[in-house]
């Protein structure tokens, strides 16, 4: 008796097994060609997204420095140096050590960092508030820092051995938090930032050298430094012709390692090239190899700068030098246009 079956049976002569080497081949080169040609413009989203956060970080920021205006006055003061961090018992004028973003921490919802050192008295440094100095170097804040450029975290100190500030215990870890963002001390170039000789209180020990009081202001044409407590009023240029800050130049090759000599503080400290830029120069896209002390930033063909009157905008590092320039300076005369 003959068993049929429906089963037709398969020839592997008939029916290859699979795909050869030649066709693999072929549909690997079409996915590499597929890669290639998506990665960029995944990555160009990417970067769309994160030059987008930064821009209304720095609107968060404007928005700071100008409830600090409407509060006190004035636009935030540059601090001491860099050998100094802020003192909530010190207020918000020439007598703060602490430097600008220290100064709007009260109007960005970050008033418990700000008031982590007090301890009641302006004149004395007491055990508990050299510590809560320290921690509070030592506390990262996400708005300070870039998102293309790094994370929000501690770096590295190599300078200086462990000394944070005069008003903070020492480093234990040799780590700081640091910002992106820098302030406008206007259009000059004064070398190695001081700070400043002037009588600190006697528990205080002052710093040798550096600027004296009378002699700041021929310095200075931007709107925030040393000890400034600069009023809406003095940018005669125009408040929306006149930069704030923006964003800091930075040498690749540390972003994370502390070794550049203007990113080596914390964002807590006073008047230094941490925390402020000169507009002497024209903004530069970061470098590798290359370290300035002028704006600038990660972002392709554009740096983001925050103006007097809170607004943002995209410049080319192409900006013509003397634009830049005027843009820097409070009071020259010479009003710039951002069109």
């Amino acid at each position: 008796m003959r068993h049929l079956s429906h089963r037709r049976r398969l020839d592997w002569q008939t029916y290859p097994a699979g795909f050869t080497l030649v066709e693999l081949l072929v549909v690997i080169a079409i996915i590499g060609i597929l890669v290639g040609l998506l990665l960029p413009a995944v990555q160009a989203a990417r970067e769309s997204a994160r030059r987008s956060t930064c821009t209304n970080q720095l609107k968060q920021l404007g928005l700071a420095v100008l409830l600090h205006e409407s509060t006190h006055q004035h636009l935030p003061t540059g601090g001491w140096g860099h050998f100094w961090v802020g003192d909530p018992d010190r207020g918000f004028d020439q007598s703060q050590p602490g430097g600008w973003l220290y100064n709007v921490l009260p109007y960005v919802e970050e008033k418990a960092i700000y008031d982590l050192p007090a301890d009641g008295d302006p004149n004395k440094l007491t055990p508990n508030q050299l510590a809560a100095a320290r921690q509070m170097s030592e506390t990262p804040i996400s708005l300070f820092i870039c998102p293309s450029r790094r994370s929000s975290t501690l770096f590295p100190k190599p300078s200086d051995g462990t000394r944070i500030a005069y008003n903070a215990l020492p480093s234990v870890a040799f780590l700081a938090a640091r910002s992106d963002y820098a302030a406008n001390w206007g259009d000059t170039f004064i070398g190695e930032l001081e700070d400043l000789d002037r009588p600190f209180p006697s528990q205080m020990p002052k710093h040798p050298g550096g600027f004296h009081p009378s002699t700041v202001e021929q310095y200075f044409t931007g709107v925030s430094y040393l000890e400034s407590e600069i009023r809406m009023s003095q940018v005669t240029d125009g408040t929306s012709k006149t930069y704030f800050g923006g964003e800091k130049y930075l040498n690749p090759d540390d972003y994370e390692t502390g070794a550049d000599f203007a990113d080596n503080e914390n964002w807590a400290s006073g008047f230094n090239n941490d925390i402020y830029r000169s507009c002497l120069d024209p903004p530069v896209g970061d470098t590798p190899g290359l370290t300035l002390t002028g704006f600038g930033g990660p972002h392709p063909s554009v740096v983001m700068m925050l103006m007097c009157d809170g607004s943002v905008h995209s410049l080319p590092y192409s900006i013509d030098t003397r634009v830049h320039r005027n843009l820097g300076n409070r009071e020259d005369g010479e009003i710039a246009t951002l069109d």
